[in-house]
């Protein structure tokens, strides 16, 4: 089937409310929903009372009746990212900016020649973007210098499909959901994305080689950076003792004595998820107060004993006698990793007035936070919430046509299989937009200047 052409999963007609494809009708600066086109046909009586009730529901959203007055992100003095409720447009200046040159694209300037879909990232969640476009015909390119966050990870036995007598590395697996996708016409770059340009459109992905590529549509799948220990011989145990997901490799240390650090929800999450897995769990943080929710504080409170009161018969706890399995070690800091070939023996510890400590353990959980990987991006033009992810609907950024997929929007569930999902919701978005704004049979001829 030739690029540009309906897949035989799209629909192979349209209905008469897409026959406008941006969903905007003349008149209104912001536009109208394609819903509104269905009014066109109906009764004067009909369209009055449609007029009344549309008035008093925005009276009421207005008011904040309806919905509370809450800012989606960015600077309320501009009048930008203006949530509902609050005052200014609906949509951002960035937004509106995106859909005129999106019109002027329509036209069919010459100059604006791009790729349909240019993929930022390399992990899961953007090679199974890529994977769902190209088998939907689409013009599609991976632009990545890695493979993601899941190559820190030895074995992957909780991906659906994997052998779990012979599971594959994490690096393995991204290697075969891309090589899918190549197979299926999606091509890669492998290059570090340095800017993504969205002043003008087509969008310019900008890398490191200096090298530009044009864009009808971005999906952004960069994941999130993990904030380590930053100790001395670290990178040695991560990915085989030190760790980051409990429920990825959690089931490593049955009846066995691991570490978590953190005083945040994942930490607490991971410490009571594990205490049903281990035979010890110590929770290891450097202050005493935490910033945890009172819920899972008060579940690990339940759960715990104090370090300090139990250091010395910690060997001697046993969960299936009904012992409290998870030990509160505050207020301490490791300094030390003891170990050799990625085996970890023991920590050492150091208590807030400088007294040491040390405790044997096979495996640590590193639950101190991530930054999500978006300095390439236009912090003016991206709404984010308060921890950096970029704030979407589904998956559509608060720039039209540029979605995100992965961690770099999801703060809380962080798994590869819900990655694998995102990026095909993703896919399934950015293919929509791109048919609804007749982009598809756009930049056919486009090359990657590598």
């Amino acid at each position: 089937m030739a690029y540009g052409t309906r897949s035989p999963l799209r629909r192979a007609t349209r209905s008469p409310l897409e026959s406008n494809p941006l969903g905007v009708l003349p008149g209104s600066p912001l536009g109208m929903p394609p819903a509104a086109a269905a009014a066109k046909s109906r009764s004067r009586p009909e369209l009055l009372h449609v007029a009344i009730g549309t008035t008093l529901l925005l009276g009421l959203a207005m008011s904040g009746l309806l919905w509370p007055q809450v800012p989606m992100a960015g600077n309320l003095d501009s009048g930008s990212w203006v949530g509902r409720g609050a005052k200014g447009d609906a949509v951002s200046d960035v937004g509106q900016r995106v859909l005129r040159m999106i019109e002027s694209a329509r036209r069919g300037k010459p100059n604006q020649v791009g790729r349909q879909v240019v993929v930022i990232g390399g992990g899961v969640a953007g090679a199974t973007a890529a994977l769902y476009l190209a088998r939907s015909q689409l013009d599609v390119v991976i632009v990545a210098d890695g493979w993601g966050q899941l190559t820190m990870s030895d074995r992957v036995y909780n991906f659906p499909g994997v052998d779990p007598e012979d599971p594959p590395s994490g690096e393995a697996l991204v290697q075969r959901i891309t090589k899918q996708a190549l197979t299926m016409g999606a091509q890669r770059a492998a290059h570090r994305v340095t800017r993504l340009d969205t002043d003008t459109f087509p969008f310019v992905i900008h890398t490191a080689a200096n090298t530009t590529i044009s864009a009808y549509s971005v999906i952004v799948a960069t994941g999130a950076t993990t904030k380590w220990l930053a100790l001395p011989g670290e990178g040695r145990f991560i990915g085989k003792t030190v760790h980051t997901c409990p429920l990825c490799d959690g089931d490593l240390y049955k009846q066995k004595v691991v570490a978590v650090v953190g005083g945040g929800d994942s930490a607490f999450e991971a410490a009571l998820y594990m205490s049903k897995v281990a035979r010890v769990v110590y929770l290891i943080h450097r202050r005493d107060t935490f910033r945890a929710t009172a819920r899972v504080q008060l579940q690990v409170k339940q759960a715990s004993q104090r370090f300090d009161e139990v250091r010395d018969a910690v060997g001697g706890i046993d969960p299936m006698a009904g012992d409290r399995n998870i030990v509160l070690v505050t207020p301490y800091s490791i300094v030390a990793l003891e170990g050799e070939d990625g085996s970890l023996d023991a920590l050492q510890l150091q208590r807030a007035d400088g007294a040491p400590a040390r405790i044997a353990v096979d495996g640590v959980f590193v639950n101190i936070g991530s930054t999500p990987n978006v300095d390439f991006l236009n912090k003016a033009h991206f709404a984010t919430l308060p921890s950096g992810h970029l704030r979407c609907g589904a998956t559509m950024t608060s720039v039209p046509g540029v979605f995100a997929a992965g961690e770099v929007a999801d703060r809380v569930y962080r798994q590869a299989v819900t990655a694998a999902g995102n990026g095909a919701v993703a896919a399934i978005e950015a293919e929509r937009w791109l048919d609804n704004n007749q982009l598809c049979g756009a930049g056919l001829h486009a090359h990657i200047g590598v």
